[in-house]
């Protein structure tokens, strides 16, 4: 819900001058009452500041700890998820439920990201995740089950709040007694389960304390008191994760962002709840403040926590498995080779010149599907090229071995490997999908999405009575106009995810799959669909607005004293949809076009690529081809 960080005091109950720290006085005189202005200018500069800092921190450790950040499950991928992905998602609203006129939904950048992020780490940090994650789904269904059972049956006194602790208690006790005095994985499994709930349900029952409901404003946390449950939590996961769950200290870092996520979720979006409802009808948003909401922000606060006690406690990694090292990009790997000799290092601008080159014919090979070369024989061996390019990959070999730090040789080897990742490109372009087939297979898509959402506005914009002013402010119309892009979200998510292609795809034969053509992570998925948000919002947006025009006409939709007719509406929202679109499409065109791999913005963050389904015909039989004109060489 939304939660702006402000006392409930400063709504409703006190007069317009106490709001902004004034002493009622007899007219004519304003007494300032220091202690309420200095608390007011904290409570602005904490809601200002706050999800920068975060964000910094976020960044930073993303940046400066790749390796570490990475193997928490909280590096740049996760980085992209909670800064652009929040952004982009805060007009984008799940309806889930309706009830008596009040429609409730969830914020795609607010809630929604924030929540699944804090499960995924959560099943990649205790291990046994399918039976982990089952467990905590139904002792958390079972705990918040009964808190709100309470809170619904004694919705004043002292009564549902101490039934409230004393849920959150028993569960997680529950949980650690099955599996204490049991050495196998299942007992270990619930004892790593229920510390993790319990976690969770301390932050629950501190956001449950802190924050409470103002009809027609919904949830508010008053200051500081919203930070004290998630910055606890991260110290204490962080402190835990060793001596209690039995994992690598660095372990509780990512178990301190789910739980505090988790926690605010439960203890403030569906505890406090209740008392909205009744109150006319309204489209309530879990996360709905965006990047300013505090399901979004205690997992950052409690990722800040839990750093600076790995800090203070000694930096270092312990081990939670290898660390997955994505393939590198030949073309990358050339650019590197050329700063090298830009800052005179000649032998080692030869090396990564050689490195390049063969991670260009392993490439090549694995889109072809032939299977890798032995030491002894050329990398391009059974690939279609020319004699040269055998020829010329010996010699850069040659050159790499013997050790030489003439300049006028790392020149020569660069311009050797430029060509032999040019020779990988063309050879990988019949693999990778074309940029008209991946625009028909997006299309395909985008009118499997439209037509549910054009009938919902046909059917809302019919349905609510009243002038056009009072269509745009009913939930129904706000719910149906925001739900495009979030609906859009998780279709190419959770197809891409868990099929490696949607609808559109899979008729035109192409699939996601990371630069290993091996299937993609969810988090690596979600981030690649991310620039999608955009062309979705503006459909959804112009789309909801043209269609309540074209039935309803003009009205109060552009203002009650608008000089545009309907017309100029119409072509006005139509020109909107077309530069939106318009633009989101060229830029991906362009890209993709542009990139030696056939990428978009979001397949370059993500590591993705989209390729035909199987190799060309013949391609794993293929043989060199005939003599072409002979290309410069070292």
């Amino acid at each position: 819900m939304r939660k702006p960080f402000r006392s409930t005091d400063d709504v409703g109950a006190r007069p317009a001058a106490r709001r902004v720290g004034a002493l009622s006085s007899p007219p004519g005189r304003t007494v300032v009452d220091p202690i309420q202005l200095v608390s007011d200018i904290v409570q602005a500069d904490a809601f200002l500041l706050l999800p920068p800092l975060l964000w910094l921190v976020l960044f930073l450790f993303a940046w400066e700890q790749p390796a570490l950040s990475a193997r928490l499950g909280l590096g740049r991928t996760t980085f992209w998820l909670l800064l652009p992905g929040a952004l982009l998602g805060t007009l984008s609203d799940l309806p889930f439920f309706g009830w008596q006129g009040a429609v409730l939904a969830v914020n795609l950048g607010g809630g929604l990201l924030p929540v699944l992020l804090s499960m995924f780490l959560f099943r990649r940090s205790v291990g046994d995740a399918d039976r982990a994650t089952a467990l905590l789904l139904v002792a958390l269904g079972a705990e918040t089950g009964s808190m709100l059972m309470a809170v619904l049956l004694f919705p004043a006194g002292w009564v549902g709040p101490l039934l409230v602790v004393g849920a959150a208690a028993v569960a997680p006790l529950v949980l650690w007694a099955l599996g204490s005095g049991k050495v196998s994985v299942y007992g270990r499994t619930l004892r790593r389960t229920g510390l993790f709930l319990a976690l969770v349900s301390a932050v629950l029952v501190a956001t449950y304390a802190s924050t409470s409901t103002v009809p027609a404003l919904g949830i508010v946390s008053a200051f500081p008191y919203y930070l004290i449950g998630p910055l606890a939590a991260g110290a204490a996961a962080l402190l835990l994760a060793k001596p209690a769950f039995g994992l690598p200290r660095a372990m509780g870092i990512p178990l301190a962002y789910a739980s505090a996520t988790i926690g605010v979720l439960f203890g403030a979006d569906l505890l406090r709840e209740p008392p909205l409802y009744g109150n006319g009808p309204a489209l309530y948003a879990i996360g709905g403040a965006g990047v300013n909401d505090l399901v979004y922000l205690s997992g950052l606060l409690a990722l800040l926590a839990a750093l600076v006690a790995f800090r203070l406690t000694g930096w270092e990694t312990g081990s939670s498995g290898p660390l997955a090292v994505p393939r590198p990009s030949p073309v990358g790997r050339l650019r590197q080779a050329l700063q090298h000799g830009l800052n005179g290092r000649p032998r080692e601008c030869i090396e990564t010149a050689r490195d390049a080159s063969h991670e260009a014919s392993d490439q090549a090979r694995l889109l072809y599907g032939i299977p890798p070369t032995p030491a002894s024989t050329s990398p391009w061996d059974g690939l279609p090229v020319a004699t040269w390019v055998v020829a010329d990959q010996r010699n850069l070999d040659a050159v790499a071995r013997s050790g030489t730090k003439d300049p006028r040789e790392a020149f020569r080897a660069w311009l050797t490997a430029r060509w032999l990742v040019g020779v990988s490109r063309e050879l990988g372009r019949e693999r990778f999908a074309s940029l008209g087939t991946r625009s028909f297979a997006f299309l395909g898509d985008l009118a499997l999405l439209l037509v549910p959402s054009v009938l919902a506005w046909i059917y809302v914009s019919k349905a609510v009575p009243g002038s056009v002013g009072h269509v745009l402010g009913s939930p129904l119309f706000n719910a149906a106009a925001l739900a495009l892009p979030a609906y859009g979200f998780l279709y190419f998510t959770v197809a891409e995810g868990m099929w490696g292609a949607t609808v559109g795809k899979s008729l035109f034969g192409l699939r996601v799959t990371d630069r290993a053509l091996s299937a993609v992570p969810w988090e690596n998925v979600m981030v690649r669909n991310l620039p999608k948000l955009i062309p979705l919002t503006v459909l959804d947006l112009g789309g909801s607005l043209l269609v309540l025009a074209l039935l309803r006409g003009v009205g109060g939709a552009l203002g009650s004293t608008s000089a545009i007719g309907a017309d100029a509406a119409v072509v006005i929202l139509v020109a909107f949809l077309a530069v939106g679109v318009g633009v989101s499409g060229v830029a991906s065109a362009l890209t993709i076009h542009a990139s030696s791999e056939s990428q978009r913005v979001g397949d370059f963050f993500a590591g993705t690529w989209v390729v035909r389904d199987r190799p060309t015909s013949g391609s794993a039989q293929a043989s060199p081809a005939p003599d072409a004109a002979p290309a410069p060489s070292g």
